[in-house]
């Protein structure tokens, strides 16, 4: 037993060295995580009793009418074709006709409905061989401003939904939002004139945006607002702004949420989706783009709905744009110079509390100011102190613990994610587990490194890591500053600021190097040492007094040869550790705890924003990638500290350690094994009815089609297999072309007849060409559709007999009543084009969208040589039904033949028994798309 006895106190002795620090180590990590996690997931009702500025507080009564009209617009899926939709379109007229009679004056106020009709080759959206006509419905609200000359503010927001959701945030509550400011700022007339966009088309690509940049409008405004949503609820966030002074208005008068990160990702392409801002600052417009991001899972599905969004984020959004409009709409605005008006800018939030903001010019210089003179002032304090003042401060141990825990965390991470993504890739989703897996497996890897570190080489000062942070930080500010420069992109902030903290943390080491210190004994302050850290030596195998043993955080390494008395050597002792206490508090706020609260706001806006876009089909490298690099990002600075507490010995309790580390097993365990969908965040599938009249089968499985679903490859069968009239039937699935790492399965579909038009699906499409007699191969193709108003042509590959073939498409007449036989208001769409989206302006509701009335389409070969008929043979045309009510929800259609429309077998099926896990949103235009060529 004596025996064992010696060896057991050892393993004690260790074992207490390497827990404590490992839980000191999560403690923290665990503390950054909760008091940032807490910034974004707070009650939002809490959030939104913010009154900083009480001349724009939105009060309670002006809230309660705003949530009555998002009641309102949001009562059914309001698509661009659909009955709905027109009615939000009359609302909206209602409602600014009605605020605007009940000002007493307000002559200064007019509405403006553009119906403009153009075309759009290539669709920014779409393949370059796509392109559309579209005929819009625009809705423009003026308050024109008492100054007349001074640069106008835009607000925008779009007032149709996608067909699968209710569209509450997007963009119900926007739309809702501009007709509280429309009616605040005729009560309260700005200097400046405001233009309110209610603009539609916006989810078929940009439309109404499209269509504003063409009016005469455009001329009277300089700034715009832009507000949607990339999620469904929470709080607002400023995702993007083109201009310093634009952003000065967000800032100043609102703390928010905001990144220039997002706006860099959006600049360099990592982000492909689009909102109305790419349109208005591509005509030179400067301004802002503020969208919801949280619950994204949600976003364009049937749960974007008013029971999915409370009062709180209606009024979070109220009142920051309330606030940055009354500031660009002021006079003080308008007389900014030409340089900061085109100028751009670099902002950022800490903690949601306070959004900073410089102009690019100045964070340039001061990036440049820090990459060049901090290198100078650090190296000059050290050549001072190592050559003058003969310190010895850098020991030759010690060095490459930095970079190698920097190795260590990086292939830590890279294994962890490896077997997270093979055995429950897709628990990201629901679930904050792999946040908390890996910040605390990473911290684990790298204190269990730097305890090997310190066993090889104990006593080491942490110096050598604090410079060598310093070195790579400076690399990346560096490399920071040159992509400013270059691409004005602001993102390399968080490196800039992390290498001033690395910076400021190393000149604080060096500080007290500089006192010139009473003449004492080297031994007398080790033994001093000694007697406050019992065991100290016993453990280190080095004898006291020994150079070896000496470090910055035990004394200054000075060359000494007269000894003094003890009590001299304690008395420096009690002060250098004071000191000390002191300046290690300094360090870790300045390298660890400002930059790490920016790192860690990075990554949770980052997975949050992205977690629930990887059943988008987004690679899931993304959000997994967000948190490693955040947690890799926040222990690094850390690893300094992490070896003085490794010094120092145990801290908690043995079992405290044991408990810390089975929950760190536990949470590992839960995060392979948990199921990766929940009610709250469900997987998201993509719903679609294809009828092709063109296939072999005469009668198209009934007129029923197919209905495909398209998701995460391991769950899409299973919830076919659920669907009453799918059962027994074998889906046929394929990889979804336009994301690889989801699959289409499709499975018979239950027939629309009379739900979607009146008869069956081939009486709902007719198409018809001929050649233009007195113009020998061109051609004129005539596309009557029943109840819709989108139609596409769809021109084979065949049509086009070598790389360099191109054909001339002109519109000739639309459904929607205009007419261009004699006129060139309308450009023709040339180059080789495989398809044409076509969206008629005539109403639903009067019955006009009869199938009377075609599309006429004129094709041509714009080199004049004629067309061969045959060529032809394989052309298709398709109609688009997009009307869906939700079962349980008011029937907005209960009178005449249409009574029914709105109700779609095949969908409401997939809707009452699919999982509570799962939702769906439309894949492409049209719930339901019939096909149809020249010879069905």
């Amino acid at each position: 037993m004596q025996f064992c006895h010696g060896p057991l106190r050892t393993i004690e002795h260790y074992y207490r060295r390497i827990s404590a620090p490992i839980a000191v180590s999560i403690s923290i990590i665990l503390l950054y995580g909760l008091a940032t996690f807490a910034t974004y997931t707070t009650e939002i009702d809490t959030l939104a009793t913010y009154r900083g500025d009480r001349s724009t507080t939105i009060t309670d009564t002006e809230l309660e009418l705003m949530w009555s009209d998002l009641q309102n617009i949001s009562a059914q899926p309001h698509p661009y074709n659909s009955r709905a939709h027109e009615r939000v379109r009359i609302f909206l007229l209602e409602r600014l006709s009605q605020v605007t009679t009940g000002i007493s004056d307000a002559s200064f106020a007019e509405i403006v409905e553009d119906n403009d009709s153009f075309v759009i080759t290539p669709s920014i959206l779409y393949e370059k061989n796509v392109a559309e006509y579209f005929e819009g419905q625009n809705i423009y609200a003026v308050i024109h401003g008492k100054k007349n000359g001074n640069p106008g503010v835009l607000v925008s927001a779009h007032y149709d939904s996608v067909s699968t959701s209710f569209g509450t945030t997007d963009d119900g509550i926007s739309i809702s939002i501009m007709l509280f400011l429309f009616e605040h700022f005729l009560s309260n007339r700005p200097d400046n004139t405001i233009v309110f966009n209610f603009n539609t088309g916006e989810e078929l690509g940009l439309h109404g945006a499209r269509q504003f940049i063409k009016h005469p409008l455009l001329n009277e405004v300089k700034y715009f607002l832009n507000m949607d949503s990339a999620g469904a609820g929470g709080r607002s966030t400023m995702h993007r702004a083109s201009n310093y002074e634009a952003l000065r208005a967000f800032a100043g008068v609102h703390p928010g949420l905001g990144s220039v990160i997002m706006q860099d990702i959006f600049k360099t392409g990592v982000i492909k989706s689009m909102t109305d801002f790419s349109i208005y600052d591509g005509v030179n417009l400067k301004g802002l783009d503020m969208a919801y991001y949280q619950s994204r899972s949600r976003y364009h599905s049937p749960l974007d709905n008013i029971r999915s969004t409370n009062r709180g984020s209606v009024r979070y959004l109220a009142q920051s744009s309330l606030r940055t409009v009354s500031k660009l709409s002021s006079s003080s605005t308008a007389n900014v110079t030409s340089d900061n008006a085109h100028a751009t800018g670099v902002f950022f939030d800490y903690l949601g509390v306070v959004v900073i903001v410089l102009s690019m010019k100045a964070f340039i210089g001061i990036s440049l100011t820090g990459v060049i003179v901090g290198p100078l002032a650090l190296g000059g304090l050290l050549y001072f102190l190592i050559f003058k003042k003969k310190v010895l401060i850098l020991e030759r141990r010690g060095w490459l613990r930095f970079p190698g825990s920097l190795l260590v965390l990086v292939l830590a991470n890279y294994v962890l994610l490896r077997i997270i993504s093979v055995q429950n890739r897709d628990v990201i989703y629901s679930s904050d587990l792999p946040i908390l897996t890996i910040f605390s497996i990473s911290a684990v890897v790298v204190v269990l490194f730097l305890q090997i570190c310190e066993i090889i080489s104990p006593g080491v000062s942490s110096l050598n890591s604090l410079l060598e942070l310093t070195l790579l930080y400076w690399i990346l500010a560096l490399v920071g500053v040159v992509y400013q420069i270059k691409l004005s992109l602001g993102g390399s902030y968080i490196f800039i600021v992390q290498y001033i903290g690395s910076l400021l943390a190393s000149g604080l080491a060096l500080v007290p190097y500089t006192k010139k210190l009473k003449t004492h004994s080297i031994d007398s302050i080790q033994l001093t040492r000694s007697d406050n850290s019992q065991d100290s030596n016993q453990h280190d195998g080095t004898d006291v007094g020994t150079e070896s043993d000496i470090s910055f955080e035990d004394a200054p390494l000075l060359h000494v040869d007269t000894p003094s008395e003890n009590t001299i050597a304690k008395t420096f002792t009690i002060s250098n550790q004071t000191i000390e206490s002191l300046t290690e508090l300094a360090q870790f706020v300045f390298i660890s705890l400002i930059p790490g609260v920016i790192f860690l706001q990075i990554g949770f806006f980052a997975v949050y924003s992205l977690r629930h876009a990887v059943t988008d089909g987004s690679p899931y490298i993304l959000p997994y990638g967000a948190i490693s690099f955040a947690a890799i990002a926040v222990l690094l600075p850390m690893t300094p500290f992490i070896s003085r507490m490794l010094r120092t010995g145990g801290i908690l309790s043995l079992q405290v350690n044991v408990v810390i580390a089975v929950a760190v097993c536990v949470t590992f365990v839960a995060t392979l094994t948990r199921f990766p969908f929940a009610e709250q965040y469900p997987m998201k599938m993509f719903y679609e009815q294809v009828i092709d009249l063109t296939s072999a089968s005469s009668d198209n499985y009934t007129y029923g089609g197919y209905t495909i679903l398209t998701g995460v490859p391991a769950y899409i069968p299973t919830i076919i297999a659920d669907i009453p009239s799918a059962k027994g039937i074998k889906p046929s699935c394929s990889s979804f072309p336009l994301s690889p790492s989801l699959n289409a399965c499709s499975y018979p579909g239950l027939s629309p007849a009379n739900f979607v038009a009146l008869g069956s699906p081939n009486e709902w499409i007719n198409v018809s060409m001929e050649e233009v007699s007195d113009t020998p191969g061109t051609y004129v193709i005539r596309i009557y559709g029943k109840n819709t108003r989108g139609f596409e042509l769809i021109i084979p590959n065949e049509v086009y007999t070598s790389s360099e073939s191109t054909l001339q498409f002109d519109i000739i007449q639309t459904p929607g009543g205009s007419n261009y036989t004699n006129s060139d208001d309308i450009p023709s769409i040339s180059g080789k084009i495989y398809t044409i989206a076509l969206w008629a302006r005539c109403s639903l509701s009067a019955d006009e969208c009869d199938g009377s009335v075609p599309f006429v389409i004129r094709i041509s070969n714009p080199t004049g040589s004629q067309i061969d008929y045959e060529a032809f043979r394989n052309i298709k045309t398709a109609c688009n039904y997009d009307e869906w009510i939700p079962r349980g929800g008011p029937d907005l259609y209960d009178e005449g033949d249409y009574k029914e429309i709105g109700r779609l077998p095949a969908l409401d099926e997939v809707f009452h028994y699919m999982p509570p896990w799962a939702t769906f949103l439309k894949r492409t235009n049209g719930l339901v798309k019939v096909i149809k060529g020249l010879d069905a």
